[in-house]
């Protein structure tokens, strides 16, 4: 039998554990710290396996594990879901409005300076019709407190919104006709409770709705 073999049986049969010189023994499975090392003398023929010694003087390496980098912090923007757009096309009204819900009766507020429209009673869900022929120039939320809006140019001057709908059934550079289907009431935005508040202006000025509706 040769040294090589002579030497692994004899680790074999330690179970591969060396003896080291201060008396412990080394598992040759487990990895070696950081620096250690083993010294293995040179085995001539005939000759039984020596003990093994493993050099301690110096200590493993300390291990200080890396700081997690901190998680990014993300804010809430708000954003505003719609903004009054150019449309390609014109829809002109006739100038007789028609008025925008089944009812004709105020739910709170009436037109004053303080107030630039009117408060249709209307419950959640109601219909709301264009008042005049035009072209929706603006639907959505613009984070004003209007709610869901929908605003009309009809192209003469005049322009019309519909504020704290629940539904809004058209799309910006949609044309409408007069008593078309645009949206349902209720309470989207500021608002305490269900209703229609409707608003009139022209070449840019409010104008007090009950102007321009038909006589009764």
């Amino acid at each position: 039998m040769d040294k090589d073999s002579r030497l692994m049986d004899a680790l074999a049969a330690a179970g591969g554990l060396l003896p080291g010189a201060d008396g412990s023994r080394l598992n040759l499975a487990a990895p070696l710290y950081n620096m250690q090392k083993i010294q293995i003398p040179y085995l001539k023929d005939n000759q039984s396996p020596p003990r093994l010694a493993v050099s301690t003087d110096l200590p493993p390496a300390a291990f200080t594990p890396e700081k997690a980098a901190p998680l990014p912090v993300f804010q809430r923007v708000q954003q505003t879901s719609s903004t009054a757009v150019p449309c390609a096309e014109t829809v002109t009204g006739n100038g007789l409005f028609l008025w925008p819900t089944d009812n004709r009766f105020l739910s709170g507020s009436d037109y004053s300076s303080t107030h630039p429209g009117i408060d249709i009673a209307a419950a959640e869900g109601a219909p709301i019709y264009a008042a005049d022929s035009g072209m929706i120039r603006m639907e959505g939320d613009d984070g004003s407190g209007y709610g869901n809006l929908v605003e009309i140019d009809h192209g003469n001057g005049y322009s019309t919104r519909y504020a704290h709908l629940s539904v809004i059934g058209v799309q910006a550079c949609q044309g409408v006709h007069a008593g078309q289907w645009i949206g349902a009431a209720g309470s989207t935005g500021n608002s305490t409770g269900p209703h229609l508040h409707f608003e009139v202006t022209f070449n840019g000025e409010y104008v007090n709705p009950w102007s321009v509706f038909p006589a009764p």
